[in-house]
């Protein structure tokens, strides 16, 4: 198999190099740091190139830079433009703010010189048209694709989605002949659960003759990246790195204090002004473990606190800083209605703004909405969000109309805005950074769980913070509720954590697999073995044979030992059969963990807890391993503990020797009914110490909680009894009774077993692993493609008409509007029940099922019958399909309001008739057009003339007034 090399540009002043070549097909491995004359602006250039590829060296190259730049460039941004000049690709990754956007602006200016085409992606149609804004105010030759709009299609530089790039691949347009260079913007969102796989399909399917240019936020693999890139495309990937912020950040943390009045010192500096306010990370980036403590020392609550309605004091923050001059800030939440809460509790509060910039808002505003009509002007989250305005602070969520959030983003670029409530969407891409952020919780909903924000997240959204040439420094400040104890591990974990990783969100669906079998040329299993997920599967499974091999090699080599030292011990087949009692006791025990909602309950400061500590030892072995195994000898030590603080992943206990531990909760062997009471910080140790020298500290003289009642299965907890009395009994006929020479060596081979056994199970579990490397998903292919002949979208050689017609349909499900459409369920219903019946194809806000008139009932039911139908077909083909998962897709709470817009009602009229935001519904409407356009060309592909006019006449139902209105950014 052919290699790729990696090579590092020897650049700048001083390159640290370490050259390590490993078993991978990248062959060779650098790792290389690259400082610049001021010791801040640390860059890392790596090149990564097809094996036997010709490369010349950045430095020994000397291509000139062409465009003169009124600032000094970054160094990042130097060698990004030495990389362009060449003709190769690059990935930069940076932090927001850094100046990556530079990066793509000069492979514009090359496209103008050299008269090739540029295309620019975005993750989003928002930052797509505030793009286009920007490029074409800068270069004129610059054009829009997004599905809502096109403007200049034939323009040098295109601005797109990248939902429209891979449409435009799949279906071969004349633009991707003509383009050279490629931009990624933000590709770091190919992580993104449902829509990563554009993305990946995209890079994938692009031609060899394109050159990309990938920006996006720090990745802690860019590298791997990188490596995918010359795998597929065959051409070298440069990968440039800065950690550097060009506006450093001092992260704070703030202790909610409900219901108490608060103090606040007359300082200018955010660090004294408050004693609710702490420094947990400094501007140099150094962790305050100092005041550790202090965050975690409970404040005291007043009487008649309420722990569920508890919000945090955002006026207060908002107060400290105001003294302190840290506006303008944005406040992150992650809940729409808690964004519009806080908004209306600060509102009561201040007023911002001065009367000349209360006067450009409303001119703004006013010349924003003269495009709509008389009566959308006055729709309620436009009149009521103008209020808030005035007083310079703004909400900016998905659930608002288009229109209101890009007048909002515009009052916020022109510092007329000095608070703004925003959700997690508002850090992705838009160039909107504030002197201050807030987060009002640490926690979110993901759509599974909810759980820590990563530290990736935290990253993007406190990068918002800090304004380049305006801040000194910028202030992230992280709220914490009164009741929440966070441990230093996990305020490490989000603050002062690395990046997320770039992980694949690839998928197969139906219309990719459709497409694919349609181009020339093309393998049907071309996308998968391309894929990020496989490349990533494959070099994990390489890694993990070389890990296995040697684990082998070792495993062997302590089994020849083993049985040369145990050739004369005659208890040899019973010291075999403790050891192996032992093993299965300790799995027994790992298994008999308290239910999490028992945890809950009991686990609260105080609780005296029969704890198992283990004591492991580690052992290395030729070549290069270290394995960590229980210590046979000693064995795990039980004692009676006092719960010091408990959370999600940790216990911190504290033993009679007065030590301080970390646990994990599978160690606990019994929770006490009784606890210590606890009055303070301050006796904590002397409760503690009382409470160890005391008669109640005689584990007889404690009542435990039996097994059932906290939700351990009693027949688990048994057999853990039974296999220690067994294990007992062996030690003590056959062990016990020997002299001290035999038992040394009778521990020894003790030790080997278990030894042996942590290697065994490290190998099996390296095998079970690497056997889920081989080609991915190709079992879920297998399957889909089996559906799709048993349902005659394809044969074993062809794509079927059917298939044809599925192809066309990607933005709602391909295979359930084909059916119906072939069964002529369409035909049954008029233009504007087509458009409230597929508004449950792209309608997917979570909420409670409403009733339905009648005349939408009944229509309901066609889609139903077909859904009924294909999960039949779906799981006589396919035994592991979810049918549950698929059917709850489908969502009809917009019905009645979908076929009220076609029958002519306005806007405000629907809005009343539901709960359901009014961005939601708009964003529903576009979702409806493109599906619609979809379903008229897939007609068209059968000749179907009269429902290809059907649903272009639906179009025409939808497309009106103030769902469609133009984006201010055109």
């Amino acid at each position: 198999m052919k290699t790729s090399q990696t090579l590092l540009d020897i650049a700048q002043t001083k390159v640290h190099r370490n050259v390590e070549e490993t078993f991978l097909d990248t062959a060779i491995e650098v790792d290389s740091f690259v400082e610049s004359n001021d010791g801040y602006n640390t860059v890392r250039h790596t090149a990564i190139i097809p094996d036997t590829f010709p490369y010349e060296s950045i430095k020994d190259s000397n291509i000139p830079i062409q465009c003169e730049y009124p600032f000094k460039l970054d160094k990042f941004q130097e060698i990004a433009l030495q990389c362009l000049e060449r003709d190769e690709s690059l990935l930069v990754s940076a932090h927001t703010s850094a100046g990556k956007t530079l990066v793509a602006e000069y492979s514009i200016h090359l496209s103008i010189q050299r008269k090739q085409r540029v295309i620019y992606t975005s993750p989003i149609k928002a930052l797509s048209n505030q793009k286009y804004r920007e490029l074409n105010e800068k270069f004129g030759d610059v054009g829009l694709m997004t599905g809502d709009v096109t403007l200049n299609p034939d323009s040098t530089c295109i601005v797109m989605t990248t939902e429209i790039l891979r449409n435009m691949i799949y279906r071969g347009t004349e633009i991707l002949r003509e383009t050279h260079f490629v931009v990624f913007d933000e590709v770091h969102y190919m992580r993104d659960r449902e829509r990563g796989v554009i993305w990946e399909e995209t890079i994938i399917l692009l031609p060899p003759s394109i050159r990309f240019i990938f920006l996006s936020a720090t990745i802690p693999n860019a590298e791997e990246f990188a490596r995918w890139i010359v795998s597929i495309h065959k051409q070298p990937c440069h990968v440039i790195y800065t950690e550097k912020r060009p506006t450093p950040l001092e992260h704070y943390i703030y202790v909610n204090t409900p219901g108490n009045k608060i103090t606040h010192r007359n300082t200018d500096q955010l660090k004294t002004v408050s004693d609710q306010l702490f420094v947990i990370v400094d501007k140099e980036g150094t962790f305050q473990t100092k005041n550790i403590p202090r965050i975690q020392r409970r404040p005291e609550i007043s009487q008649g606190y309420n722990r569920r309605r508890e919000t945090i004091n955002v006026v207060d923050i908002l107060r400290i800083l105001r003294q302190t001059n840290n506006l303008p800030t944005i406040i992150f939440s992650f809940r729409r209605k808690e964004c519009e809460s806080y908004a209306m509790l600060t509102e009561k509060e201040f007023d911002f703004n001065t009367d000349k910039e209360k006067d450009m808002i409303s001119t703004i505003f006013s010349n924003a909405l003269n495009t709509l009509r008389e009566e959308d002007r006055t729709l309620p989250q436009i009149v009521g969000l103008k209020a808030l305005l005035l007083r310079g602070i703004g909400v900016h969520h998905s659930g608002l109309m288009p229109i209101v959030k890009e007048i909002i983003e515009i009052l916020f670029q022109e510092n007329l805005l000095k608070v703004l409530f925003a959700t997690e969407t508002f850090s992705i891409g838009l160039n909107m950074p504030a002197k201050s952020v807030i987060f009002t919780s640490i926690k979110k909903f993901d759509g599974v769980q909810t759980r820590f924000i990563t530290s990736g997240e935290y990253i993007q959204m406190s990068g918002r913070a800090g304004r380049r040439g305006t801040d000194r420094i910028g202030n992230v400040i992280l709220a914490l509720e009164s009741t929440m104890t966070l441990t230093e591990k996990e305020i490490r974990k989000v603050l002062h954590g690395p990046s997320n990783t770039l992980d694949s969100a690839f998928k197969l669906s139906y219309n990719t697999i459709l497409n694919i079998l349609r181009l020339d040329g093309m393998q049907e299993d071309h996308v998968i073995k391309h894929s990020f997920l496989q490349f990533r599967h494959e070099m994990q499974g390489k890694a993990l044979y070389m890990r296995m091999t040697k684990y082998i090699d070792g495993l062997s080599a302590a089994h020849a030992e083993y049985t040369a030292e145990t050739a004369n011990i005659q208890e040899i087949a019973q010291i075999k059969k403790y050891c192996e009692i032992k093993q299965q006791e300790g799995q027994a025990r790992k298994e008999c963990t308290p239910s999490q909602s028992a945890l809950r309950r009991l686990l609260v400061p105080g609780r005296i807890l029969e704890v198992e500590i283990p004591r492991t030892k580690t052992r290395n072995m030729q070549p290069d391993i270290t394995v960590e195994y229980v210590d046979a000898v000693t064995g795990p030590r039980r004692t009676l503990a006092i719960l010091v603080e408990y959370s999600e992943s940790a216990l911190i206990i504290m033993t009679e020797e007065e030590s301080v531990l970390e646990i994990d909760v599978s160690c606990i062997r019994q929770i006490s009914k009784s606890s210590v009471e606890i009055k303070s910080k301050k006796s904590k140790t002397k409760v503690f110490r009382e409470f160890f020298s005391s008669k109640s500290a005689d584990i007889n003289a404690l009542s435990f909680y039996a097994s059932n009642e906290l939700g351990i299965s009693s027949e688990l907890a048994e057999m853990a009894v039974r296999l220690e009395t067994a294990a007992d009994r062996i030690y003590t006929t056959y062990i016990y009774p020997l002299n001290s020479q035999d038992k040394t060596a009778v521990f020894k081979a003790i030790d080997d077993l278990f030894y042996m056994h942590a290697v065994q199970q490290e190998i099996d579990a390296l095998g079970k692993k690497k056997e889920q490397t081989r080609l991915v998903m190709i079992d879920e292919y297998n399957n889909k493609r089996r559906i799709l002949q048993g349902l005659s979208y394809l044969s074993q050689k062809e794509v079927l008409i059917k298939g044809k017609v599925a192809s066309e349909i990607s933005s709602g499900d391909e295979l359930l509007l084909t059916e119906m459409l072939f069964n002529n369920e369409f035909s049954k219903l008029s233009p504007g029940r087509i458009c409230s019946l597929l508004s449950c194809v792209v309608f997917d806000d979570k909420s409670d099922k409403i009733s339905l008139t009648p005349e939408s009932e009944s229509a309901l039911k066609i889609l139903t019958q077909t859904v009924d139908r294909l999960v039949s077909e779906f799981e006589r083909l396919d035994m592991n399909f979810k049918a549950k998962e698929y059917t709850e897709k489908f969502c009809c709470n917009l019905m009645d309001v979908v076929y009220r817009w076609t029958e002519g009602y306005s806007f405000s009229e629907i809005c009343e008739t539901t709960e359901v935001f009014e961005g939601s519904i708009i964003r529903c409407f576009r979702r409806l057009e493109e599906v619609l356009k979809e379903m008229s060309r897939a007609s068209k592909v059968i000749g179907n003339v009269e429902m290809e006019n059907k649903f272009s006449a639906a179009i025409s139902l939808v497309k009106r007034d103030i769902v469609f209105a133009n984006s201010l950014y055109l």
